[in-house]
This record gives structure tokens, sequence and C-alpha cells, in this order.
């Protein structure tokens, strides 16, 4: 039986530009359980003082929370614009603490980063993604070793050997799909030429792109909502049954990922007046920061979300990781134990004294973007 040590911590914004010296952290004692401040009085000289098991326990979780969280900023500060790390024990004790700037010259309305900004998860997005395919599977009593073929779009041109790959395949990168492309136009051209054979691991961000996709067939449309948008897309317009599966795709994450871990509905786009960005040095050293170009948004990826793209704050990051990974909160404790046991859309870590993590990490390389982003969801237990 193993015990939830840390449920979900995501390190955001790893930017490569230098952080303001300001730390936004509880308080020495703790800022913790939904913002309520652990309550201390002195005890009369004497007097005996029953300390319930409980209440140890809570203690020494929000002990150590805060001094992970800290450990994390001290490692960070110097490596970064800004860094933001939020973290939730068993009890449901929270520490989050960041650094640095969200925004900063040469961007106008510069402030420090804070918990509760957010920015694109990268992919991050796949933990959602491949959490609600296997909650739709389950649901609909589909297996995850079922071929995908039929659940792909009917007029979509492919091989047999694309309709055999199965959605753990996918979910495990080991489909052998050699697609590059994520966009609906671009799954489309290499589906309906590609002849793939399951392979080891081999990591391509079309695999849960694809599922953006596949959820909306899975759940069922009506030959009557379909046979317009196939028209078009068949007449060269893909733009409408790309963006109608889009939507579908992520108000189905909203309703059975987000909502249930208590989140309002997200996004895969910024929705803040003046958003966190991501930057990048414009010196001739990576790491020298005394110059960078203007901050990265990373805009509307709507009709792309699914291998990347969705928009949280570290602290809804946490939420959300502690939710799918209870079991019966988000999936069924069979389908989560299945999850974590064969890596289903998570990496699994083993590292010795009991200890185990669930993750994914995300980025965005500055070497290929305006400005860099790197996160990271976690779950850590131990016997």
């Amino acid at each position: 039986m193993k015990t939830p040590v840390f449920l979900g911590i995501l390190a955001i914004a790893a930017l490569l530009v230098p952080p303001c010296p300001t730390i936004h952290a509880a308080p020495p004692g703790g800022t913790f359980n939904g913002g309520k401040p652990i309550n201390a009085r002195p005890v009369p000289t004497g007097q005996r003082v029953t300390v319930q098991p409980r209440m140890l326990e809570k203690m020494a979780e929000a002990a150590f929370l805060q001094k992970f969280t800290a450990e994390f900023i001290s490692r960070c500060k110097t490596k970064a614009v800004g860094c933001v790390i939020a973290a939730v024990g068993p009890h449901g004790l929270w520490s989050e603490q960041a650094v640095g700037a969200a925004r900063r010259d040469p961007d106008p309305s510069p402030r420090d980063w804070t918990a509760n900004d957010k920015i694109t998860m990268a992919s991050v997005s796949k933990v959602f993604t491949g959490a609600a395919l296997l909650k739709l599977l389950s649901d609909k009593g589909i297996s995850a070793d079922a071929k995908i073929g039929p659940y792909l779009l009917p007029h979509w041109k492919r091989s047999k050997a694309v309709d055999d790959v199965t959605f753990r395949q996918l979910l495990t990168h080991t489909s052998g799909l050699p697609c590059t492309e994520v966009t609906y136009d671009g799954l489309k051209a290499c589906l309906a030429t590609a002849q793939p054979a399951p392979e080891p691991p081999n990591y391509h961000n079309a695999n849960f792109a694809l599922m953006r996709l596949l959820i909306p067939q899975i759940r069922g449309m009506s030959a009557a909502t379909l046979k317009p948008m196939v028209d078009a897309d068949l007449a060269g317009n893909s733009g409408w049954i790309a963006a109608s599966h889009a939507i579908l795709y992520r108000q189905y994450v909203n309703d059975v990922i987000f909502a249930p871990a208590g989140l309002p509905t997200m996004q895969c786009k910024p929705t803040d007046a003046l958003p966190a960005l991501s930057y990048k040095s414009i010196t001739a050293d990576p790491y020298d920061f005394s110059k960078v170009g203007p901050g990265e948004p990373w805009g509307d990826i709507g009709d792309t979300c699914g291998s990347e793209g969705w928009f949280l704050s570290g602290h809804q990051m946490a939420q959300t990781m502690r939710a799918i990974m209870t079991p019966g909160k988000i999936l069924p404790a069979a389908v989560l134990e299945a999850m974590q046991k064969d890596g289903l859309g998570v990496d699994h870590g083993v590292y010795g004294g009991g200890l185990e993590a669930w993750y994914h990490f995300g980025g965005h390389p500055a070497s290929q973007n305006n400005g860099e982003i790197n996160t990271l969801i976690i779950h850590l237990t131990m016997a």
C-alpha cells in the first residue's frame, strides 16, 4: 500500500532570464490548508499538552512541503526569469512559492510571478489528454488494447496498419506512427501514407494530438452532424471539422478532468489581461539575462491542443494532478492502477527506499521559440 507524500508539484517557467530577488512564499510557520494558518498559542508552564498523532503528521507535512518548495526556489532563482512551485500533501496542506518576473522589460506592465499565473503547459498537457481518454474508454467499456480504426474519421484515407494501432500504443508512444505534425491537416496527411509497426517507445507528439480527434468520435457524432463537415473537408476546407473536434475535445477535458478537480473552465490560450510571458537571452551567452527579447505569450493553441497547449497555473497543476491520482476522483481505481502500472500517459520513476514518482515534463526550448518554458507535474509516493 502506497501512502502519497506529495500529490502534485509544478515548476513552470524556467525561462532563462534573471529573476527578481523577491520570493513569494508562505510566512514562517506556513499558510496552508486552503489558506488557513495553523494556529498556535502559548501554554502556561506546567500545563500538560496533548497532541493528537494526526496533528503531528500535519505539522510534519507542512514543514516538509515548505522546505521542499523553498529548496526548489533556491535552485531555480539564478537560472530563470521566473519559477513557481505548488505542492499539496496527503492531508491537503499546501505550500507555494514563486520567484522572478512574470513580465519584465522590454514588455509593459512588469510584475512578479505568483502561483496563480497561468502559462502554457507544453507536453504536460499529455497527462490531461491521456487521463481524459482513459476515462472515456472506461465509461464506454472499450479496452485500452482496442484498435483505433473504428474511431478514426471515416473519410480519412489510411492503411490497415494505421487502423490496427491501439489506444495503448498511442498512450505509450509505441504506435510507430511517423507523424511530425499535430494539426488536423498534418495528421490526416500523415495517416494517409503511414505504415506504422509497433516499436519500442518513440516519443511523438502526434500520438496525443490524434486523441483530440478520437475523443469526439468515440463519444459519438451523428451522421447528420458530421456529414456537412466531411463534405467541406473533402472540398478542401478543413477548418470547420478541425475546429469542431478541437472544441469538443476541450469541452470534454474540462468536464471530466478539470471540473472534478475543482477548477473553472480552462483554455488552451492566455486568458489573463496581462498574461505571464516567457523570455530568452539575446546576448551571446544564453545565461546572460541582462538583455532579453520581447516575451512570448504563446497565443491561442486551441485548434491543436492535446499533445500540448493547456494554460494552467502552478496551483491548478498541483490541484489537477492530485485529483487524477486520487482513486475514484476522476479515474476508477482499476483504471488509475493501470495508468500507473503501464505508464499510460505518464512516466514512472523508482528511486529506492519506497519512493516512486509518476510525472511528465514539458518544454518549449529557447532555440526554437521566442521564449523558453519548462514544466513538470509529478505525483510522489512513499511506501
